[in-house]
């Protein structure tokens, strides 16, 4: 195979990868764009949902609403918060949050 043909096969695949969400992307489906995620990782953070204090990692689930970023603790957290993020973004009592 040529040079020619080997880098067109290569240029043709990396379009397909970059195309198909393969490459760049986080492995979670997230309505927020991978590169505010990837400024904020180690950030330290408080679960909207739980309270708890976690470091953001790569695979952090993470939502946008009303213009901010909110990250979870656990998967379990964001399907509660989308679901109802008022009751989750008014002041608590202390014994309140739970998972």
């Amino acid at each position: 195979m040529s040079n020619i043909m080997k880098c067109a096969v290569f240029a043709v695949v990396v379009f397909m990868l970059l195309t198909s969400g393969a490459v760049g992307q986080t492995g979670k489906k997230s309505s927020v764009p991978d590169r505010e995620i990837f400024t904020r990782l180690g950030n330290q953070v408080v679960c909207p949902v739980t309270g708890d204090t976690f470091s953001i990692t790569k695979d952090s689930p993470s939502t946008e609403y009303n213009g901010k970023i909110y990250f979870f603790c656990c998967p379990m957290c964001k399907p509660k918060f989308e679901a109802n993020p008022g009751k989750f973004l008014k002041p608590k009592s202390a014994g309140s949050m739970q998972h």
